[in-house]
């Protein structure tokens, strides 16, 4: 969670603000993609009315700033991932031993 945190603070997205006490658009979007990713779950869940229903009931500001379609959610995909690769980049340029990739197809 506080990587998540420390992500949302290096890379904040210009969006509609609503109350600062209740819900952080930054944080929701990288939570909600490590989550998706984590588990597998498919992108068009956030069009599920239930699933909606669950977190609007959780906090009713999330309605506001949960993405409205899976191309949304995609475009979340796309933009974390854009903003780790810079830093998993760096980590691995920075190693201090060789690293070994395999794959197992």
């Amino acid at each position: 969670m506080e990587q998540a945190f420390a992500i949302t603070a290096a890379n904040p997205q210009k969006r509609r603000r609503i109350d600062p006490e209740s819900i952080n658009q930054d944080e929701l979007e990288v939570l909600y993609v490590r989550a998706i990713a984590a588990t597998n779950l498919p992108f068009r869940l956030v069009e599920c009315p239930e699933f909606c229903a669950l977190l609007i009931y959780l906090n009713k500001d999330v309605g506001n700033t949960l993405a409205k379609s899976h191309t949304d959610v995609r475009k979340w995909v796309i933009r974390q991932y854009n903003g780790m690769k810079g830093i998993v980049r760096n980590s691995l340029y920075n190693a201090q031993s060789k690293i070994y990739i395999s794959l197992d197809l």
